[in-house]
């Protein structure tokens, strides 16, 4: 299994003491530093498990980590750092700490086709977009928050301590600036996939 953590500054050790922490349990790992990233190679026994790896990853990373899916052969490892790296770009454009590629498979498709992503979050948020910062981002918030809480109006007002009638309004206009509607399949659908993206070229370095 493949960790890619990356940087926010130069060649610098992203997960501080990884090597000697996995070594002292008895695993086998080999670290490398990049300009860009801390990536290592771990190899997973029976007793240090995914979840163990991701434990000790968790306590010690200082940016956004994405892990490949277990391998078997080293011919395998340059398709796993990939994955690796596709899952850390996507873990921040989710505000997560950790990703593993199985398990964010849509953000890391927009990660692996930036230039795609770019299109669709212009292609569908392109009006909101355009608004000035403060309302763009009240409504681009909202429609984080719907999508977290189901679009259900009552727990997206709690979140954003605001009335319903104020969600209700956000949304419809979010209908009228984009011409999709977030409460229904279809429109729930692109607007979802657009947010994602927008996230992802947001995360991206410039």
């Amino acid at each position: 299994m493949i960790a890619c953590a990356r940087s926010t500054t130069t060649a610098a050790e992203t997960i501080p003491g990884i090597g000697a922490a996995i070594t002292a349990l008895g695993v086998r790992s080999a670290w490398r530093v990049r300009l860009d990233s801390h990536v290592g190679i771990v190899a997973l026994t029976a007793t240090f498990t995914i979840d163990r790896l991701h434990a000790a990853l968790t306590e010690r990373t200082l940016g956004r980590t994405g892990v490949s899916p277990v391998f078997a052969g080293l011919t395998a490892a340059p398709e796993a750092l990939r994955q690796a790296e596709l899952a850390a770009i996507a873990a921040e454009s989710l505000s997560d700490l950790i990703v593993h590629y199985d398990q964010a498979l849509l953000p890391i498709l927009l990660a692996g086709s930036p230039d795609l992503a770019a299109r669709i979050s212009a292609a569908r948020l392109g009006p909101i977009l355009e608004l000035p910062a403060g309302d763009r981002d009240v409504l681009l918030h909202t429609l984080h928050i719907w999508y977290e809480y189901g679009g259900e109006v009552a727990a997206v007002a709690k979140s954003l301590f605001c009335h319903r009638n104020t969600v209700r309004f956000r949304i419809n206009r979010i209908t009228e600036l984009t011409g999709q509607d977030p409460s229904t399949p279809l429109g729930a659908a692109e607007l979802y996939l657009a947010l994602r993206a927008y996230g992802l070229s947001a995360a991206a370095p410039a």
